[in-house]
């Protein structure tokens, strides 16, 4: 039977013409939803019950504050430091002499505290300058390993230790505690530099030692605090902030309620994913196991195709602002190991002076040099590796598939992260 084409490019037209108005409906309330941030301080900077705010000549988020502002210009070359010439480090270092200075001052206060002041403005730690310091500390240490004042590349890296440290344990994002993290591997990996200079005497080499040992316990207890605070927290009150929005339109309360957003089953969403999160982080890195959350977690927030299902909001939230679980906790795992690594190689040099030998397994410096093998982080609490051929101590990794007797392995992109070579200054 012949039909007239008219209903249906009707039908065509009016259905284009919903869609267009639904997603015009949701933009205007994520538009909406977004402006209120600027009207609400950062839950981070509220004051917390039972915790009493230090002196500003203790408070380490202070200093930061401060020798961020001492920065002095930044070339654009230096954004690349592997291509710096010994003298252009130099040329940085004089000339943020001051920044450094105060950095020198700041790792040594006790305390991080984020809490409301007049005077200045409060949202989240300077990133990119303070990075820079670091950088440039990093620059600092690295030199003096290369002219053999060890000392001073040893005040330095505990420098770096201590600020990394109580920045972990104070900060409340976890933006800043990855970037915390990320400080907290590069004192370790310059440990590792120190101790395999072939330099370093007795002395030092202890206090590399006890300085890296002070390092791992706290990253896991701090990764807690900072996942428990963040659900409290920001992502609490952002969901508040969103819930009012939609509250406050002309939509019809059963509907926006209904289908938008439910902050209750949203926040218990997110606390679960937290909770698994938090109990991997416990144990060994699991690629496997946390591949299991990922795959549940997607299943919780997918949105993109039905933009209709009920709590769309909440399920958006999810997907925008849950974290990275899994990175985070690799990078910790990923510190522990290197802090292991400085274990083998200070156990290594000491051997070496006393025999002049280095051990052609790692269990030959038991019990004379170190009480056990270390653990591989990565591998189900099984010791390190070590290719006796190469003189390598290795992790097998995120992957558990890293092997350095591999064809092609210096090419691998972990290699640098994964190995360390024995009687060789630096990691690989």
């Amino acid at each position: 039977m012949f039909r007239h084409p008219f209903p249906t490019a009707i039908g065509s037209i009016l259905g284009t013409g919903i869609r267009i108005c639904v997603l015009i409906g949701i933009a205007w309330i994520l538009y909406t939803a977004l402006n209120s941030f600027d009207d609400k301080p950062p839950a981070h900077t509220v004051l917390r019950e039972n915790r009493i705010r230090p002196s500003d000549e203790d408070n380490a988020y202070l200093g930061t504050l401060t020798m961020t502002q001492a920065l002095k210009e930044w070339p654009n070359e230096t954004e690349h430091p592997e291509k710096l010439t010994p003298e252009r480090a130099q040329e940085l270092i004089e000339a943020n002499a001051e920044a450094l200075a105060l950095f020198h001052e700041t790792a040594a206060r006790p305390v991080w505290f984020v809490a409301p002041r007049s005077d200045i403005t409060l949202n989240t730690v300077p990133i990119k300058p303070l990075a820079r310091i670091i950088r440039l500390q990093k620059l600092k240490i690295e030199a003096s390993i290369a002219n053999g004042e060890i000392q001073a590349a040893v005040d330095g890296i505990k420098d770096l230790a201590r600020f990394s440290t109580v920045m972990l344990s104070g900060t409340d994002g976890m933006i800043d505690f990855f970037t915390a993290l990320s400080f907290c591997g590069a004192a370790v990996t310059l440990a590792a530099q120190a101790a395999g200079s072939g330099k370093a005497s007795d002395d030092e080499l202890k206090q590399l030692s006890e300085t890296v040992q002070a390092v791992s316990p706290i990253l896991t207890p701090a990764f807690e605090r900072v996942c428990h605070r963040e659900y409290s927290g920001n992502f609490s009150s952002m969901l508040a902030m969103v819930d009012q929005d939609i509250r406050n339109t002309n939509l019809r309360r059963w509907i926006t309620r209904r289908y938008l957003l439910k902050p209750n089953r949203t926040k218990s969403l997110y606390l679960e994913h937290m909770r698994e999160a938090i109990a991997l982080s416990k144990n060994d890195f699991n690629r496997e196991a946390w591949k299991t959350i990922e795959e549940r977690q997607a299943k919780t927030i997918r949105l993109t195709r039905n933009p209709f299902i009920p709590n769309a909001m909440g399920r958006f939230s999810l997907a925008t602002l849950t974290p990275a679980y899994d990175r985070i906790v690799e990078k910790i795992t990923l510190v522990k190991t290197h802090g292991a690594f400085v274990e083998i190689t200070v156990a290594t040099e000491r051997m070496r002076r006393r025999t002049g030998n280095l051990p052609s397994e790692l269990a030959a410096l038991v019990p004379d040099y170190l009480p056990a093998v270390p653990i591989d982080p990565f591998n189900d609490g099984k010791p390190l590796k070590y290719d006796a051929e190469h003189r390598t101590v290795y992790t097998v990794g995120a992957e558990r598939t890293f092997n350095p007797s591999a064809k092609g392995y210096l090419r691998d992109r972990n290699a640098a992260h994964y190995a360390i070579t024995l009687g060789e200054p630096g990691v690989r």
